[in-house]
């Protein structure tokens, strides 16, 4: 978030931020808001360090790619460069 907002101020880019609800998981709360505002896609990055229970249970990331309102989604991998600017891993 904050290099996301950093980003975005320092190119100049109008953006919004919004709260969810808290009634879900973060895929699914994720997916509810793109439905709703009726998104033209969903912009995630992967997970960085994948836990055994994300083998089990599918990370956050796989429930958003699958989306049952079939929203596109675009997958970034992160970059180990910008650990500096705040990106501290996964979701």
């Amino acid at each position: 978030m904050v290099f996301c907002k950093k980003f975005f101020e320092e190119k100049g880019i109008d953006y919004e931020l919004s709260l969810s609800e808290g009634k879900g998981s973060f895929a699914q709360e994720t997916i509810n808001f793109a439905d709703n505002i009726e998104a033209a896609a969903i912009i995630i990055m992967t997970t960085r360090d994948i836990a055994f229970h994300d083998y089990i249970l599918g990370a956050n990331e796989q429930q958003i790619i699958a989306n049952s309102y079939k929203v596109p989604v675009m997958v970034i991998n992160p970059r180990t460069d910008l650990m500096k600017y705040g990106y501290g891993g996964g979701f």
